[in-house]
Order: C-alpha cells, then structure tokens, then sequence
C-alpha cells in the first residue's frame, strides 16, 4: 500500500502518525480489561499527552536520567524520588524529607501576579535561618494555629500578637514572653468579672 493511503507515513528521516492516538498494548502484561492502552495522544489542547485517560494502571515509568525544559506542574499525586539531585534538590525516602541545595526558597503565587523576587526562606551567614528576606513580602508573616518557641527569637520589624480577642502590638525592640501574655488575659478576664459584678449591683 503505499505511504499517502496509510495513516502512517514513511517520510524521509521521519515516521509521521497522522492519528489522534499511538496505542501500546500487550494483553499478556495487562493487569485489568479496560478496552485502551493510549501510550501517546495528540490531545484537545495541540498538547503530547502520555498515558491518557489512566489507561495504563500502574502509570508512567521513566527510566534514566530526564532532562525537563519548562515547567513541571504536579497536579494529580506527589513528586517523588529516590535519593536524587533534580536542580538543587535532593528527595529522600528514608528517613522522609526535601533537602534545597540552595541558600535561598522562593514561593511564587501567579494568580497574584507577583513579578518580584519574594525569598520566603533564607539560609544566612552565621547559620541563621530567616523568613520572609528583606520583607518581599508585603503583607509580613502569618503564623495559623499555636506556635511553640524554646529560645530567643530576634524580630525586626512590628509584631503584633492576638489571642482570644487580646491585640498586642510593639515594635522590633519590644520585650515580651507568653507568661506577661497570660497575666494581660487574666488581668482582663478579672475586669471583665468586675464589670459584670458592678453592672449586677447598679
């Protein structure tokens, strides 16, 4: 038959496919009965689509190094590795962890359109570890839920405490332990018994 009346074209240096999908499919190794096994898809978005539509149970496997120019974006799982290097950084499995070979992290959120250079974790001289480098972020720091010190911090900056309707706020210089913190909450929680005791005897 030749080329022109195929769906595969025999050009020169090349194999052109002109389908939507390349399928890959050896009964023997199936694990389940789905009808397909869509190894490779030309998909809606003129995107190279692998393993579309799940069809391959156990997923994608690469073997060998990788190298990715673009993005990688993981919306469906975790990105995992075994005690690998993938630009700076290193995925271990035992005990668990990401290690950055790098002195600097740098969160950016696109739907917030932030052009700058926001370092969110810092590596600095003198083994210090610093959040939010040279204040990139606008907005500060926001801690959600309870927060456990067991040494000095140094804040340069305002810090602002609020715990259970009690607002305290000072400056880079300010001193302030949790124990004056319970005493201020207790001193208010006493004034607030007073007042009820005054509004009972009016």
């Amino acid at each position: 038959m030749p080329a022109t009346d195929s769906d595969v074209k025999l050009l020169p240096h090349q194999v052109k496919i002109e389908a939507w999908d390349v399928c890959l499919d050896s009964k023997d190794r199936r694990k389940n009965n789905t009808p397909q096994r869509r190894a490779l898809v030309h998909d809606f978005g003129d995107r190279l689509t692998l393993n579309w539509g799940k069809d391959y149970p156990s997923g994608v496997k690469i073997e060998g190094d990788t190298v990715v120019n673009g993005d990688l974006d993981v919306t469906d799982g975790l990105l995992t590795a075994q005690v690998h290097v993938l630009k700076g950084w290193e995925f271990l499995c035992n005990p668990p962890a990401i290690h950055l070979i790098a002195s600097e992290l740098v969160l950016h959120n696109k739907e917030l359109q932030e052009k700058k250079r926001n370092v969110a974790l810092a590596h600095m001289e003198g083994d210090v570890l610093t959040i939010n480098h040279k204040k990139g972020y606008e907005g500060g720091v926001r801690i959600e839920g309870d927060v456990k010190i067991t040494d000095d911090v140094h804040i340069e900056g305002n810090l602002v405490v609020k715990r259970e309707g009690l607002n305290i706020a000072g400056g880079p210089h300010m001193s302030l332990t949790m124990d004056i913190v319970q005493e201020l909450l207790n001193l208010r929680k006493e004034v607030k018994e007073l007042k009820a005791e005054i509004a009972k005897l009016k």
